[in-house]
């Protein structure tokens, strides 16, 4: 793959520049380098869930009584209508 870099700042060119010549190496092959650095990369991707097992366990308790004692109070209501 290629990646173009456009408007990299003069600062950090030079300095990438002067870093390659003092290693011996290709300014892209710094650049990658530095990339990988850093940056980590996870070699397995990622388990595609169809489902809402991430969001599990994520809710607050006070949120969670909320929504219980909404439910309650809607189906209440829906008992009052159907009468």
């Amino acid at each position: 793959m290629t990646i173009t870099l456009e408007h990299v700042p003069v600062d950090l060119s030079n300095a990438l520049e002067l870093r390659a010549r003092k290693e011996g190496k290709s300014v892209a092959d710094v650049a990658m380098e530095i990339l990988s650095h850093g940056i980590t990369v996870d070699p397995t991707p990622p388990i595609k869930r169809r489902d809402l097992s991430e969001f599990v366990g994520t809710m607050s308790k006070e949120d969670a009584l909320a929504i219980e004692e909404t439910v309650r109070w809607m189906d209440a209501g829906d008992l009052a209508n159907r009468e």
